[in-house]
């Protein structure tokens, strides 16, 4: 009787020979043979969970750069030099300022803003853009002299700020980009 102790095998209980027995030896652990099974079919076997998980890593890249990117870009936007171009609604119905009249808001890259009457400083402050619960819509949040909250919309070159109430009496207020 041999008293030497047995060394634990990687070897599945059924018989295996040729390719799959020298497969085995290199990698034990990755190798998914079923009894009976040919070549072609542990291929493809295998395939398919490479195939699954490379799915799963690029559905998971998309949705963790996906919501970032618009957020991000309507940031940016905001930020440079507006001039006032236009006052639409209210009392006074259409007003068209020219190129030029002097009446910017600068949005700084470190979250502060200037407003300019021809040059010379009105308010000073900072500001916050967030996603509003209106589609397309944002939350400008001004903290200067006073705190003030108004909903805009940023298309392309234009800011518009939107009247505060269904009154009348207020104008949606459109700057342009410089």
């Amino acid at each position: 009787m041999d008293t030497r102790k047995k060394k634990k095998s990687s070897v599945y209980p059924w018989q295996i020979t040729g390719w799959a027995r020298d497969h085995l030896k290199k990698n034990p652990l990755t190798f998914p043979l079923k009894p009976g099974a040919t070549y072609w079919e542990t291929q493809l076997s295998g395939n398919k969970n490479v195939r699954m998980k490379r799915i799963v890593v690029l559905l998971l890249i998309i949705s963790a750069f996906g919501c970032t990117k618009q957020h991000a870009r309507v940031e940016n936007n905001i930020q440079g030099n507006w001039e006032l171009r236009k006052l639409e609604g209210g009392i006074g119905g259409l007003i068209v300022f020219q190129p030029g009249n002097g009446h910017i808001y600068e949005f700084n890259n470190d979250a502060s803003y200037r407003y300019l009457d021809n040059g010379i400083v009105k308010e000073t402050g900072t500001y916050t853009l967030q996603s509003s619960t209106v589609g397309g819509q944002w939350t400008l949040t001004l903290t200067g002299p006073s705190i003030q909250a108004i909903q805009v919309k940023i298309a392309g070159q234009q800011l518009i700020f939107l009247k505060t109430t269904n009154c009348c009496d207020n104008p949606d207020v459109t700057f342009e980009k410089i």
